[in-house]
């Protein structure tokens, strides 16, 4: 099957697109950022005492810098009304105890998206671009996407010619390269497979290949050029990629998985809406297409007597989810991650990434573990 490589054309359209979104960044102590009264109910800071804008994400990243996840519950429990003095002057507290040298992210439309360690490190769009034409020139890579966010992050999508059979199955041949993202303050490189069959492509498979720039030194640079020479030595084959399949394919799937990877796609799609009766029909009706053997199994454990709603997930993980292997979870999120499915996806590629991180990691039913508690 043909990869659609992108033309010279398209190339020029997405760089263009890329250095037209470029982020910008402050680096500054966290006491700096200073907090305002309505900082959490209209995400507001100031900086340099000029009031900017933040997103959810930005207030997620600066509660995790001061050691304050738990209170992030608290704040959004006040919803619309102004947060009290006594949050407001904790969290100032805590901005003060853990200061350190920081990184804010600025958005095209200045807006700040995200805060960072100075000990990360992210390349422009433009150098984004420039070192994945030196990469595909180097190494013979084709470019099969390229994509830049209004908020100004960029990812791409390299991948070789070579077609590698990883199982004795004809639909089990696979293309392999490297993803290159620069997101929120970070760049780094990931492995990335390609499953012909559906063009599906699966991203973040392994954690040898996973690199974060944290610099941009010449010696950062070194680093990051030998991390990618090291991942075309080996063809860019994730590591024991075979292995990983093959496990995949012969376990069966938890109902706890299978409900893990069904809230993935939909957390993505946004929902079924807010009329709660419709919202039920459509994700009965998205549940019959895509998740055909979960439903079967949900009313067939009805029938014993056992509500799947009524469980706690440590007892959802023991209970298979009939013929559903992880091999098939993982297919439906690259699926969702990589094609057209009838819904309209929000930054598709998680679930590129979550279909490599559940190929790689530890299943509910693994034959190693004991299976007296399956039902």
């Amino acid at each position: 099957m043909r990869t659609k490589i992108l033309t010279q054309q398209e190339w020029a359209k997405e760089k263009q697109n890329a250095l037209n979104n470029e982020q910008k960044y402050l680096t500054m102590q966290l006491s700096e950022i200073k907090l305002c009264k309505n900082t959490f109910t209209e995400n507001i800071v100031l900086i340099k005492d000029k009031p900017m804008s933040v997103s959810k994400g930005f207030i997620s990243d600066l509660m995790s810098e001061c050691g304050l996840n738990g209170m992030q519950k608290s704040i959004k429990s006040v919803g619309n009304t102004e947060i009290s003095a006594q949050i407001l002057n904790s969290v100032r507290s805590a901005m003060t105890k853990s200061d350190k040298l920081v990184r804010i992210i600025i958005a095209p439309n200045n807006e700040i998206i995200s805060l960072v360690s100075n000990e990360k490190a992210r390349l422009s769009n433009k150098s984004v671009f420039d070192l994945g034409e030196h990469i595909a020139n180097r190494y013979g890579l084709d470019i099969i996407d390229a994509k830049t966010s209004e908020m100004g992050n960029s990812r791409l999508c390299l991948v070789s010619n070579q077609q590698i059979s990883v199982t004795n199955e004809n639909d089990e041949i696979h293309k392999f390269g490297l993803s290159i993202t620069s997101e929120n303050g970070v760049t780094r490189i990931d492995n990335f497979a390609l499953r012909l069959v559906c063009t599906n492509g699966m991203e973040t498979i392994d954690n040898f290949s996973h690199f974060e720039l944290g610099g941009i030194s010449p010696q950062d640079l070194t680093q990051l050029f030998n991390h990618i020479f090291r991942m075309q030595s080996n063809g860019f084959v994730p590591e024991n990629f075979v292995e990983l399949v093959n496990k995949a394919k012969r376990t069966q799937a938890s109902m706890l998985e299978t409900e893990n990877v069904i809230g993935q796609i939909t957390k993505r799609m946004g929902g079924f809406g807010e009329d709660e009766q419709l919202a039920q029909m459509l994700q009965n009706k998205f549940l019959a297409e895509f998740f055909p053997e979960y439903m079967h199994r949900r009313m067939e454990l009805l029938g014993k007597g056992y509500d799947l709603t009524k469980m706690s997930n440590d007892q959802k993980k023991y209970v298979h989810c009939g013929h559903t292997s992880i091999w098939d979870l993982v297919n439906v999120l690259t699926n969702f991650g990589s094609n057209n499915m009838g819904f309209k996806i929000n930054d598709p590629k998680w679930l590129q990434i979550g279909g490599g991180k559940l190929l790689n990691g530890k299943y509910d039913l693994d034959n190693d573990i004991s299976i007296l508690m399956k039902l």
